[in-house]
């Protein structure tokens, strides 16, 4: 807890009317605490986004944040996905991140 994590996309997309739209790779950070994930004022698509906790193993570095918008982000050693449904799209994301 406490770390803050630095991410680059490497595959950005977007379904919507069953089109794929891929959109440019982002980098962004966020820091984790005990209550979620909070992103930055200024990270793009995660601009002002907070996660509560879903899971996660304490021996690992694994885990799952989400909130009640059908978003999800996981991490697991060096590699996050987002994922987030709505009744009228879906967008997806997958990456890297270092842990500073």
């Amino acid at each position: 807890m406490g770390d803050v994590y630095f991410c680059e996309s490497t595959k950005f997309i977007g379904l919507k009317n069953g089109e794929v739209k891929n959109y440019k790779n982002e980098k962004f950070k966020f820091k984790r605490t005990s209550d979620g994930l909070v992103f930055g004022s200024e990270d793009g698509s995660f601009k002002n986004l907070e996660l509560e906790v879903k899971s996660f193993d304490f021996e690992t570095e694994l885990f799952m944040y989400g909130n009640k918008k059908e978003t999800v982000f996981s991490y697991e050693e060096g590699i996050f996905t987002f994922g987030q449904v709505t009744y009228q799209d879906v967008t997806s994301m997958i990456g890297k991140c270092s842990v500073f």
